[in-house]
Parts: C-alpha cells; sequence; structure tokens
C-alpha cells in the first residue's frame, strides 16, 4: 500500500463553536504542519541529521513553501513572521528550539535568498541589510539545493495510485471552521507526494500542546489551542 494519509479534526471540546479561520491562521499552521512534516520524514526515511532538527525543520517548511507554492509564499512567510513576533519566546542558548526572533529572521533569509524578487521589500522593510542580503542569497541557494536531492528520492512515482486519504473530522469548537476552510485541502497534496513505507496521521484535536510529531504512533498532532492562538494574534 503506497501512501495511506489520515486527518483527523478537532474531537469533541469547549461549546462555542467556530465557523471559520482567518487567512493568517491558515498561512501560520500552513508553515508549522509543514515544520513537523519535516520531523516525519527525517525519521521515517533516516535521513542525516546534521545540525539541530528543529532548525532543520524550519528550513524545510520555508523552503518547500518558497519553491512549491508560490502563489502564497509571500503571505504564508509574512504571516508566520507576525506569528513568531507576536510570540516572542526567548530560549536559553542550550534550547532545543532558537528563540523566535532568530527563527523569524533565519526564516526571511532563507525565502529571500531562494526568491530575491518576491520577498525583497519584505526583507528589506525586516531590516535586512545590503551585506546580510549577499550572505542570504549565498547561503539559501545551498539549503535549498540540499533539500531537492535529499527529498528527490522520497517521492512516490506519478503513476502510483494513492491508495487512500481518510478524513475524520470529530466535534469540536473547531470543527465547522476546518470544514468551511482550505487548509486540510492544501495540506493533502503534499503528504501524498511522498512514498511513506506506512501509514502517516495529520491529527487536529481539541488539546492544549501545540504541534508535534510522535513517532510511535506516526502522527503528527495539531492542537486547536493553535488556532485559537493564531485567531487571537490576528484579532
Amino acid at each position: 500500500m503506497r501512501a495511506l494519509v489520515t486527518v483527523l479534526a478537532l474531537c469533541a471540546g469547549p461549546a462555542q463553536a467556530q465557523s471559520t479561520i482567518s487567512d493568517y491562521t491558515e498561512n501560520v499552521l500552513t508553515h508549522v504542519v509543514l515544520h513537523e512534516l519535516a520531523h516525519a520524514l527525517i525519521r521515517e526515511f533516516d535521513l542525516p541529521v546534521l545540525t539541530n532538527e528543529e532548525v532543520m525543520a524550519d528550513t524545510f517548511a520555508t523552503a518547500y513553501i518558497v519553491q512549491n507554492m508560490p502563489d502564497r509564499s509571500l503571505a504564508i512567510i509574512t504571516d508566520r513572521a507576525r506569528a513568531f513576533e507576536a510570540e516572542m519566546d526567548e530560549e536559553t542558548v542550550f534550547a532545543e528550539h532558537p528563540d523566535d526572533v532568530w527563527r523569524a529572521g533565519q526564516m526571511i533569509c532563507l525565502a529571500f535568498g531562494l526568491n530575491t524578487e518576491t520577498f525583497e521589500t519584505f526583507a528589506r522593510d525586516s531590516g535586512m541589510t545590503g551585506a546580510e542580503a549577499a550572505g542570504c542569497r549565498n547561503s539559501a541557494s545551498e539549503i535549498g539545493r540540499a533539500w531537492r536531492r535529499l527529498l528527490a528520492p522520497l517521492k512516490i512515482p506519478a503513476d502510483a495510485r494513492v491508495t487512500e486519504f481518510q478524513r475524520q473530522i470529530g466535534e469540536g469548537p473547531w470543527k465547522e471552521a476546518v470544514l468551511n476552510g482550505n487548509l486540510v485541502d492544501t495540506l493533502r497534496p503534499i503528504f501524498v507526494s511522498f512514498d511513506w513505507h506506512s501509514l502517516i496521521t495529520l491529527q487536529f484535536d481539541n488539546c492544549d500542546t501545540g504541534a508535534t510529531w510522535f513517532r510511535n504512533g506516526r502522527t503528527i498532532l495539531i492542537c486547536d489551542d493553535l488556532v485559537a492562538r493564531f485567531e487571537a494574534q490576528n484579532r
């Protein structure tokens, strides 16, 4: 059986139902889910980890968006930078995750380096200097090429049939909003483009632990506290 991806969305939760999710939240969640997808790809296909895995996952998410979603890349990267700015988590020097200011800067650097024309104004408005811009162009080409080469053997053949994509929607406060939005439809073709050797589950649930990749269950869990948090930021 080829790529088999299950989507479980937002099980039981508090009473007040929401009918829509903002473009901002969908954009930020797209980057968040692709970050977790990088962890799944690294672990399921035993990709080499030659630096901090969280940094590596950020570069995958950003590079994938810039290289494969040209019509939305500027909006997604801009909104993810806004989310980092809103949260401003300050980590210690030994923390697994770098602090949010650094993550935002590296994301903008990579996006600019991969597509200077699209991101030039955003990078300049974000404070990037001319010398920094030159460095970003040099490093981005290496990172983008590295991800292309790593991922090429993992893609499902064009003539292979994806056997199933199952979406299960539970009863929760964001159920209708997820059904009405574009997030799941955006993510599905990305997941099924890889030739997974076992079931991968993308699970949206009523919980408060953010976003996580669970190797044991081969599950990416996205808690709806993220949806609520990003919606609050957008307001």
